[in-house]
This record gives C-alpha cells, sequence and structure tokens, in this order.
C-alpha cells in the first residue's frame, strides 16, 4: 500500500512520543527500513547523456523521442529523455502551433505543436555548447550525493539504510528499487523527492513507484510531499536563500543603501498551469503547482529583505530573468543580487541558464575543476561575479547553489534529516501526522465524501447555542490551528448552517457549490484550509470567548470537484474564567491608561448601536450622544422593530438627562430600514440628523434602497425628511452608508459627500447644503464613467479634507469590485481620491487618483501629518489582512504616487480606528477595534 506523507506532523512532540513507541524490547531484531532520496540529477558530462541506459534489472530505458525524429542510437539515453520532456513542454507553449485544433502534439509542427526550430540537432548541440562553457563538468550529483552520505538519520528500534536515485541521471528509481528488493530484508520504504512543489517531477516519481510495485509487492511504500508542502523544510530553504542573499550582500559597498539595493529570486519555471479550470488547466492537461506555490514561497522570503524583491525565471514563463533585471534597472536600482531561490547545488542551470541571462556568460562555483574558463575571469575568492549593465547597475551573482554554502548546508540537511525522519515515523506507525498528503489506493472508510462535498463528523458533550457553522481558514500547516483558537474573520463561510443535534455524533456532508461565501480576496482553488466548527457564534464577526468550537486535525488544500473530508472534530466549550479566555476583556484590565467603561440609560435603548455621532441637540452647550443601530449583524433572526434612531440627552457630568427615539422601523412606517451611518450637521443654524441606510445586496438585511434621511426639530417635533431616494437602487443608486460631511463648495457650512452603487459608481457625487429649510439640498450627482470596470459593486466615501491646500477637499472612496468568474465570488478593492475641481464642478471635473489598487475591505480611515511636511498622510486599515497602513502624502502633487507602508499587523479583524496621542508624547498613536477578538488596542507611534 502507497501512502502519502505528513505536512510535518506533530513536530517535536510527535517525534519523541513515536519513537518511544518503536518496542524492540525482548531481543527482537530491529525492523528495516530502506530511506530512499530522489533527486533531480543530470549528466555529470555531456558524453555521460549520450550513452545508452539499461536498467539494473535488464529491462531498456526507453525509446524516448522516437516521433520527435531522434536517431535511434540515442533513444535510449538521457539526452533523449530530456529532449522529449522539453518539446512536451514547447507544445504546451504553442498549445496549436500547426492549427489543427489537437492541442499539444509532440511532433515537430506541421505534424505537431512543437516549433521546427527546436529540432534533435539544434538541442543536441546547445547542451554541447553549455557544457562546454562549463568545462564539460556539472557538480550537482556529487553535491546531492555527499549532502546525503552527511545524513545521520536515527530511530529506536529501527536500522535505517539510506539511498540515493536521480531522475535525470543513473541510478534511477527502477535501478535503486531493484536493489533493495534484491537484498531481500527491508519491511518497509521511504521515498523522499528532493522536489519543491508538486510539478510534473512528482508525478514522474509516483509513475516509477507504481512501475516498480511488482518489486515492493511485501513492503509498505510512503512517499513524502515536496518541500514547499512541509512548513519545517519550507522553512529551511526559507533561511537558506536569506543566508544566500545575506553573503552576497556582502560583496556590496557598505555604503550602499538598501533603497538602491534590488534581489531578484531565479527560479525555473513551467508553461504547465496548477488543476484548476481557473488556472486555464482541462481535464487530461499537464499540470503543476510550481509558480503557485514558488510565487508564495518567495513572497514569505521578501519579508525577510529590506530591498525590493522581484522574481525572474529561466524557462517557459514570465517574468523571465532579464525582464526582471530591466525592471529593476529601470526603478533606478543600482545593485542587484540574483539569488537563486530553486537550486540547493550548483549545476548546469545556475552555471549557464541562470548565469548567462544574469550576467551575459557561464560562471562556475569557485571550487570547480576548470580554473581556466571566462565564467571565472572576473569572479572574487568566494565565487560572486559583478557585472556592468550599460545603465551602470552592477549585478553580483555565484554559480553556488543556496545548500552549497553556509548557514544553507546546515539548514538544507537539517530539513533533509526532519523529512527523513517523519517518513520513517510514518511508515512504522501507520500514521498521517496531519494527512495533507494524497493517499494512493485508500481504502474507502465507512463514511463517505462525494467529490465537492465539504464532510466532517462532529463528536460533542457540551455546545452553545443552535446552529453548527463551519468556517474555513488559509493557512499554513504550521500555524494550525494554535494560531486561530480565537476564531478571528475566517477566510471562507460554508452558509448552510446544520442545527446543532440531540446527540453526538453527528455526520456533516454540504455541498460546497453555492454553499461558501468569500470573505477573503484570495483565490480559493490551491488555498490550504483549516477548518473550525463553532456553535453559539452569533455572526461570522462576532465571536465569544465562550461560543464551543473545534477544530480539524490537519488542513486540507481545496481544488475543485474533490471531497473536503476533515474527518472527526471534537466541540468544546474553552474552560477557564473569561480573564482566562479573553485577557482583553474589559473587567479583567487594569492601569492608569484603561478607560472606565460606563453604561448610559437602558442598556437596549438602540440596540446594536454602533455608529454615533456627538452635537449638542437641544442648545443647552453639552454635546448630547446621537446614535442607530443595527443589531442584525449579531442576531439575524430579530424582528426590525429593534431599528432605531435615538439621542442621549446629556449633562454636563455626562450622565443622562433623558433619552428619545427619534425614529424606528414599523409595519405602518418601514421607511428606516437597516440604518448604516449617522452625522449632525448645522443647517440653517440648526442641528440637522443625517441617516444613511444600507444598499440592497449587502448583509446582514438585504432588501434596502440605499435611502438618505435627514431629522430636523419643527415646532418641538422632530421632522423626517428625504435627502436621497433611490426608487431603482439596483441601477441608480447615490447613498450615504458611512455619513461623510464637509465643506465641499467652500461655503462655510457642510455638505453630504455621496457614495455609488451599481450603475451609478462614480466619485465626486455630493448634496449641497442650502440652509433653506424649504429647500435644504441641491444635488450634484455624476454618472460612472465610461470605461468602469463592469464589475464595480460600488464607490464607497470614507473621509473628507483638503489634502492640497485650496481650501476645497478632497474625498477618499473605497471602490469594490466583483471578481468575474470566481466560485465562490469574490471581491477586491481599491482606495481612491477624488480631487475636488474647486468652483468648477462638473460631470467629468473630479479626477480619480489610484492611492491603493489593491485594499479590499478597508474599514476606517483617517488623515495626519506622521512625517512632519506639512501634508497630511492616510492610514488606513484592512480587515481581512489584519493591517494598518500608512500612505505617504506625496507632496505638492497628490496625484503621484502615495508611498505604502504597512505599520501595524497581526490584528484579528481591524474595523473601527481612530488616531490619537495616548501616552502624552507629542506623537500620534493609532487605536484599533479589533472586534472579533471583542478587544480594543492601541498601537504607540516609535
Amino acid at each position: 500500500m502507497l501512502t502519502g506523507l505528513l505536512r510535518w506532523g506533530l513536530l517535536f512532540l510527535g517525534l519523541c512520543l513515536l519513537v518511544a513507541c518503536s518496542d524492540n524490547s525482548g531481543g527482537a531484531a530491529p525492523e528495516q527500513v530502506a530511506l530512499l532520496f530522489v533527486g533531480h540529477g543530470e549528466p555529470e558530462a555531456f558524453e555521460d547523456g549520450n550513452w545508452p541506459i539499461t536498467h539494473d534489472d535488464g529491462s531498456p530505458f526507453g525509446p524516448h523521442a522516437e516521433e520527435l525524429g531522434v536517431p535511434a542510437m540515442y533513444q535510449y539515453t538521457e539526452w533523449a529523455a530530456a529532449y522529449e520532456e522539453i518539446a512536451t513542454a514547447m507544445s504546451y507553449i504553442f498549445t496549436d502551433l500547426n492549427g489543427n485544433g489537437v492541442l499539444h502534439e509532440v511532433e515537430i509542427s506541421p505534424a505537431g505543436d512543437v516549433p521546427p526550430f527546436f529540432t534533435w540537432e539544434a538541442f543536441h548541440s546547445s547542451v554541447y555548447d553549455h557544457y562546454q562553457a562549463v568545462g564539460n563538468y556539472s557538480p550537482h550529483n556529487a553535491s546531492i550525493r555527499e549532502h546525503i552520505d552527511n545524513l545521520n538519520i536515527q530511530v529506536d528500534g529501527v536500522k535505517i539504510d539510506t539511498y540515493l536515485a536521480f531522475l535525470d541521471a543513473v541510478p534511477r528509481i527502477p535501478d535503486v528499487i531493484w536493489q533493495i528488493d534484491q537484498l531481500d530484508k527491508y519491511q518497509k520504504i521511504v521515498v523522499v523527492p528532493l522536489l519543491l512543489a508538486s510539478s510534473t517531477h512528482t508525478q514522474e516519481v509516483e509513475n516509477f513507484i507504481h512501475e516498480v510495485a511488482h518489486l515492493t509487492s511485501g513492503m509498505s511504500v510512503t512517499v513524502s510531499e515536496p518541500f514547499f508542502e512541509i512548513p519545517y523544510m519550507k522553512m529551511r530553504l526559507k533561511n537558506a536563500v536569506v543566508g544566500m542573499a545575506n553573503r552576497l550582500r556582502a560583496s556590496i559597498p557598505e555604503d550602499v543603501d538598501d533603497e538602491d539595493i534590488g534581489v531578484l529570486l531565479a527560479s525555473h519555471g513551467t508553461p504547465y498551469v496548477p488543476p484548476y479550470p481557473e488556472f486555464g488547466w482541462q481535464p487530461g492537461d499537464i499540470f503543476s503547482n510550481l509558480i503557485l506555490t514558488e510565487d508564495i514561497f518567495h513572497r514569505e522570503i521578501e519579508q525577510s529583505f529590506p530591498w525590493k524583491t522581484v522574481t525572474g525565471r529561466m524557462n517557459y514563463s514570465t517574468p523571465s530573468i532579464e525582464d526582471s533585471l530591466d525592471e529593476l534597472d529601470d526603478a533606478g536600482i543600482s545593485h542587484v543580487m540574483v539569488v537563486p531561490s530553486a537550486f540547493p547545488t550548483a549545476a548546469l542551470h545556475t552555471m549557464w541558464d541562470v548565469a548567462n541571462a544574469s550576467v551575459g556568460h557561464a560562471v562556475v562555483p569557485p571550487a570547480h575543476p576548470t580554473g581556466t574558463l571566462q565564467s571565472m575571469a572576473d569572479m572574487s575568492d568566494d565565487g560572486v561575479v559583478v557585472h556592468e549593465r550599460p545603465s551602470g547597475m552592477m549585478v553580483y551573482y555565484s554559480a553556488q547553489g543556496f545548500a552549497d554554502m553556509e548557514p544553507g548546508r546546515s539548514e538544507f540537511q537539517a530539513g533533509l534529516s526532519f523529512v527523513g525522519k517523519i517518513g520513517v515515523l510514518e511508515v512504522l506507525e501507520g500514521v498521517s501526522y496531519t494527512g495533507g498528503s494524497s493517499v494512493l489506493d485508500e481504502e474507502p472508510g465507512d463514511d463517505s465524501c462525494l467529490p465537492g462535498e465539504i464532510c466532517v463528523t462532529l463528536t460533542a458533550e457540551e455546545t452553545t447555542g443552535s446552529e453548527l457553522r463551519l468556517m474555513l481558514y488559509e493557512t499554513e500547516a504550521g500555524q494550525w490551528p494554535q494560531d486561530f483558537r480565537s476564531l478571528p474573520t475566517p477566510s471562507w463561510v460554508v452558509t448552510e448552517y446544520p442545527a446543532v443535534p440531540e446527540n453526538f455524533p453527528i455526520r456533516i456532508r454540504i455541498p460546497l457549490a453555492e454553499n461558501l461565501f468569500a470573505i477573503s480576496s484570495n483565490p480559493l482553488a490551491g488555498a490550504r484550509l483549516g477548518l473550525a466548527v463553532a456553535t453559539g457564534v452569533s455572526s461570522i464577526m462576532v465571536v465569544e470567548p465562550t461560543d464551543a468550537r473545534g477544530f480539524s486535525a490537519s488542513t486540507l488544500v481545496y481544488q475543485p470537484g474533490v471531497a473536503m473530508d476533515y474527518g472527526s472534530v471534537s466541540l468544546s466549550v474553552p474552560e477557564g474564567d473569561v480573564c482566562e479566555l479573553n485577557p482583553y476583556h474589559p473587567t479583567c484590565l487594569t492601569g492608569p491608561l484603561f478607560w472606565q467603561d460606563h453604561f448610559l440609560g437602558e442598556e437596549d435603548f438602540v440596540p446594536g448601536a454602533v455608529y454615533m455621532d456627538v452635537a449638542d441637540i437641544d442648545g443647552d452647550g453639552t454635546d448630547d450622544l446621537v446614535t442607530v443601530g443595527e443589531p442584525h449583524f449579531e442576531d439575524s433572526e430579530l424582528p426590525l422593530t429593534v431599528l432605531k434612531l435615538g439621542v442621549y440627552y446629556l449633562n454636563d457630568d455626562l450622565t443622562v438627562r433623558e433619552m428619545e427615539i427619534i425614529d424606528a422601523w414599523s409595519e405602518t412606517d418601514p421607511a428606516f430600514y437597516s440604518p448604516w451611518g449617522v452625522r449632525v450637521i448645522d443647517h440653517g443654524g440648526q442641528p440637522m440628523i443625517l441617516v444613511g441606510t444600507n444598499i440592497p445586496g449587502l448583509a446582514p438585511l438585504e432588501d434596502g434602497f440605499g435611502n438618505v434621511f435627514s431629522y430636523r426639530m419643527v415646532e418641538g417635533a422632530w421632522e423626517r425628511s428625504v435627502v436621497r431616494e433611490n426608487s431603482d437602487p439596483y441601477n441608480e443608486n447615490y447613498n450615504a452608508m458611512i455619513v461623510v460631511t464637509c465643506d465641499i463648495d467652500n461655503d462655510g457650512d457642510e455638505d453630504l459627500a455621496l457614495s455609488g452603487a451599481f450603475g451609478t459608481s462614480s466619485l465626486g457625487s455630493w448634496m449641497e447644503n442650502t440652509g433653506d429649510p424649504v429647500a435644504p439640498w441641491t444635488p450634484h450627482l455624476k454618472p460612472m464613467p465610461a470605461g468602469t470596470d463592469p464589475f464595480i459593486r460600488g464607490t464607497l466615501a470614507y473621509k473628507c479634507t483638503d489634502l492640497d491646500g485650496d481650501d476645497y477637499p478632497e474625498i477618499i472612496y473605497n471602490g469594490m469590485f466583483d471578481i468575474p468568474d470566481t466560485d465562490p465570488p469574490r471581491y477586491r478593492g481599491e482606495i481612491w481620491l477624488g480631487l475636488n475641481p474647486g468652483p468648477v464642478d462638473s460631470a467629468d471635473s473630479w479626477q480619480k487618483v489610484v492611492i491603493d489598487d489593491d485594499n479590499w475591505a478597508s474599514a476606517d480611515m483617517w488623515f495626519h501629518d506622521f512625517d512632519g511636511d506639512s501634508y497630511p498622510d492616510l492610514i488606513a486599515n484592512q480587515i481581512f489582512s489584519s493591517t494598518v497602513t500608512r500612505y505617504t502624502h506625496p507632496g505638492a502633487d497628490i496625484t503621484q504616487p502615495w508611498q505604502s507602508d504597512i505599520i501595524i499587523s497581526g490584528l484579528t479583524s481591524p474595523s473601527d480606528m481612530w488616531l490619537d496621542d495616548m501616552d502624552g508624547d507629542g506623537f500620534m498613536d493609532v487605536v484599533s477595534a479589533d472586534h472579533t477578538a471583542h478587544r480594543g488596542l492601541w498601537h504607540m507611534n516609535p
């Protein structure tokens, strides 16, 4: 039986437990395990690739590339196999070159889709030239063999013998498996591919294992996942690449600033896409996850660098190394380090392909046996070549792999030891520690889970609430579930809520099609997801510390149409008092900076009162508190009669003198539906309350119109008027969901900035305050500009302030868009600045400035001059990345780029935000509400 290897299991605790379970008492002979590492491999010299190969069992290697015109004498060689592999890739690059409607035909055009220039003769000649350029020697195989020979993997009660095979060199997997079988002493085999990602090469390993199944029929065989799928190994690889970059940095003059240095992470590339339709993949196509997972890996590496970092690829896919160097050159970077991120050892790829693209010629490592080549002419003692481009940009490159030097050598070997040891433990115990890898030839369980379903078996002794909420979190296996026990805002939510049963266990099976709600803007396909199940959760945004919860033991990678079976999850109510469960609970905090809370009046005077403003409503000289509430976020079953607008009339000591409900929803008067924002302005010398309501299609109440109402006192009674009515809300919708007011026309009174939605998703729309109670508003409505993204959902006005010093305030918006053809539907967002044209206000006079083209769901924005240049900078948060970002004002020309810097990260779910000098040191701090974690935080300005 061939099983898949863990992602990283229970780590060191699991290692200790499982080693202790390996019982070798009573003098029994130790169990013998063959640990087979599989490297990529390549011929050490050009001639080695020309020799016909026969496997150790006597079977021939080939024939290869018969249809491509390879002469018979070469069809059983490494070069024929390599030519066939690359020609296949060419057929995917050119797809249907001969135009006959049949895709990916591996023959030379016009017979197939391989371009005519890629003949066997051309390929064979180019390989010869590359080998000659590096002295006709590749150290790759010898370096990998040295790494494997230096491993010392031990497990109590087990004798482990280590073997090495190659995919593109001798010995190959069938050769070594045949040798292992001939020894007739092993009960188990662990296969560890030295590969980064699930790709054509990992499929090749699996195919070889299946081909030799007749040799392993009496043995258990476990194949590990690729390195990017094992967080511990991935971390070691990251450390190795970072270490290599730091070594290259030592070759750059010390006085060069970090902002003048760039890093190009050089990788292999592939023409194959992940096996999901959104990437263009079709059933039967070759597939690879290399680019997808490599991009994630590079983003993680980038976080460790103070330098601008880009990716460049060697073959088949964009961006090329040359294009990425041009990008850095165009950006004004003066010194660039090219760091091979996909190659642990020196090989033809590092010595020729990456080298030639980076510095224009071959480069060999310093220990290379050829010392007379041009490739070493401009090399330093530590193997670094420095190349000056025509622009003057300096490029620094070493042909060594990241594991050819310290600290990468130690990091790589530590990772290999870990993966090998875990594999031995798994095959011994017959378990998978995280269940992340595929299991081949697996017997079906009793509880089925059909393709396209999410399935879980729940057990519980105590629960809260009446419904079960299934929440999916995008994560790395190493973060799950410890980083999510507080149940922050999930990435995706299953929208079918099964009832809590009277008795457990219960088996849940839910089709994911049309039953997933996306909160994250990241693609679902290919995401690694952990499952949390909770009861008592009043909404996806509000989680009490005492809500019952449980977490899947493993994470799974979502693939469309594939079953997502999370096995068994046990629900439990968190134990401990409130302060143990949530140390940020108001009753648990003390100290001089902690604010004392005071309840005003009755607790449910205005249920769900989260939107409020302060103003002197009754003219007694003391500000009063005006509020609207939307409690359906927390309890969707509440009646609509809980929707209210109320005012607390306050005394000087902030106690409540009296309370008044100004408006409420009723069956006879249903206009006050789903209020979202409230603001008090001066209108003609009297206070006027403005209330904006929800547009249609947005939770929690989705039948809104986006109407805007005003309230003013007339002869002792409150009178409601319509500021803006949307009779056809899905087509024309000007609204004020967030009520933003400022003096837009610079005439001394506050006007109302409007948001837009659907067919009127524009900027620059506003209502002019006339001060006249008879005709209180003059509308200035702007149409949606031609050429606007047709998938726009709305332009939400957030803040209004003068940014260019002309006394006419600009308006800041969050542009919101659907991402087309996504299932479940996903969304994206942008931050826009609407440049106030001043006195000349026309349909096309408001200029749009894109401050950030990737900010989905900024929940709040504020302005303050943080750098002392007299220009106000923008502070904005982002709910789903749990960050706060500063956008630096560009100066006199506000249409120039606003530099972004994440100043706060690691929040749970930031919502409302304020700026204030909390510690009295003269510097503005950031205060944020982390609402799903039930806490408020302030972040000290450093």
